[in-house]
């Protein structure tokens, strides 16, 4: 087996594995996005917002129900990019644009980190804060190594034939 061959085996494994770690890292964005909306501050945030600005109840529900729909989506997009991901490594036919789709995840993940902040200043907040940066940093760190596989196993590919 040749060194390019080795490389080449190395980068498809990576992005196969990373795609799998984004299917999972989606759905625990349902699940993470579910119980932020109705069990933790989130929830209180939006309660306090609500009566201070003394919103009608079905403005606080049309909250909650975009909230909701922002989870799904980041949900899909983890699939998506994971799914296309797998398929990709394995030679199987794939979507191209999921790059473009982990591009934009990891910038919603970068720019969402600044907004933790709120939630320091809650001491009892702390302790499941921190796990969820973890997570976060977790998943700009699976979507990145997708890109530079993708990137890596098209540049062998076309290196290989070449010669």
């Amino acid at each position: 087996m040749s060194k390019e061959s080795a490389e080449l085996r190395r980068y498809e494994d990576d992005l196969y594995i990373c795609g799998k770690g984004a299917v999972i890292m989606g759905i625990w964005c349902v699940v993470k996005g579910v119980l932020q909306i109705f069990l933790t501050s989130i929830r209180d945030m939006i309660d306090n917002v609500a009566k201070d600005e003394g919103l009608i109840p079905q403005a606080k529900a049309i909250v909650f129900i975009f909230l909701l729909i922002m989870v799904v989506l980041m949900t899909l997009a983890h699939i998506y990019s994971g799914v296309n991901a797998m398929k990709a490594a394995r030679g199987k036919k794939y979507r191209k644009g999921y790059l473009a789709v982990s591009v934009v995840l990891i910038v919603i993940f970068l720019g969402g980190l600044p907004f933790y902040k709120i939630f320091f200043e809650d001491e009892d907040a702390v302790y499941s804060v921190i796990p969820s940066i973890i997570t976060d940093l977790t998943t700009v760190y699976l979507l990145a190594v997708i890109i530079k596989s993708a990137r890596k196993i098209k540049q062998l590919k076309q290196m290989r034939e070449e010669s």
